[in-house]
């Protein structure tokens, strides 16, 4: 889910993307972003260039899901000061 969140901003280039989300390694982000795009949440375009260009956008079934996990985070961060004494 934090993959989707992190592709809100837009269409973006493997590299553009992992910057967003630090501390991935370039296997599990293209792992990650192959299973998205077969459960029809990313869409890839592939530029004939040398070298080789891609760029990952969501789908409006990936768009719809990342909205809802970004309204999750909110609402965590939110009601963080209830939450974390609950976990103690």
């Amino acid at each position: 889910m934090l993959t989707l969140a992190a592709k809100l901003g837009g269409p973006m280039r493997g590299q553009d993307f992992r910057r967003r989300i630090h501390g991935v390694s370039q296997t599990t982000l293209a792992k990650t972003s192959r299973n998205q795009g077969a459960g029809g949440l990313l869409t890839r375009t592939v530029y004939d260039r040398t070298p080789l260009r891609a760029e990952y956008q969501l789908s409006p079934l990936g768009g719809d899901c990342a909205a809802r996990t970004a309204k999750t985070k909110l609402e965590a961060k939110e009601n963080m000061t209830g939450i974390l004494p609950a976990q103690q």
